[in-house]
């Protein structure tokens, strides 16, 4: 009996030792924006940036990420909680309240037609999308009130996998 135990537990962890699928990243499908007739005659193209192109797998994480709360410090904010959606991507406050409730000493941009803009927030500081998406992630107040080396590291991660 003690053989057959040793067995068939021997046969389950060979069995169970195999690869995991592996997800492809080498299909990317592009994202194409259609523009309304009148508007393609009148409105120049987004400037996209060579090596970040816009694809539906990217469109559909920065979606996911716009409203993901685990980007703050203690998982209550995303970008959403400020940039509201109901109100057209506008925050209504005349300063932005970061965690613990603790405000900021700006408004939160709206956003729209971001993707013809030169510069980014209020002072023009972030020359492109790219790296004003990181700002908000190691900002102190956005992310945890106070000065967190683990909020600035987490950002350079997810800068470096880009």
């Amino acid at each position: 009996m003690k053989r057959i135990i040793i067995f068939v537990a021997g046969v389950l962890m060979v069995s169970s030792c195999r690869k995991d699928n592996v997800i492809s990243t080498s299909v990317i499908t592009p994202y194409e924006i259609e523009y309304p007739a009148i508007l393609k005659e009148r409105i120049p193209a987004m400037v996209i940036p060579d090596d970040n192109p816009m694809t539906v797998q990217g469109v559909e994480l920065g979606r996911k990420l716009f409203y993901d709360t685990r980007l703050s410090a203690d998982n209550t904010q995303a970008c959403a909680s400020c940039h509201l959606p109901s109100k057209s991507f506008v925050d209504t406050a005349r300063y932005s309240i970061g965690i613990d409730g603790i405000e900021g000493n700006r408004n939160s941009m709206p956003l729209f037609n971001l993707g013809w803009a030169k510069s980014f927030f209020w002072d023009g500081r972030s020359p492109s999308l790219e790296i004003q998406a990181l700002e908000p992630v190691t900002s102190m107040l956005a992310t945890t009130g106070s000065t967190s080396s683990e909020s600035r590291y987490f950002a350079l991660l997810l800068f470096s996998i880009r």
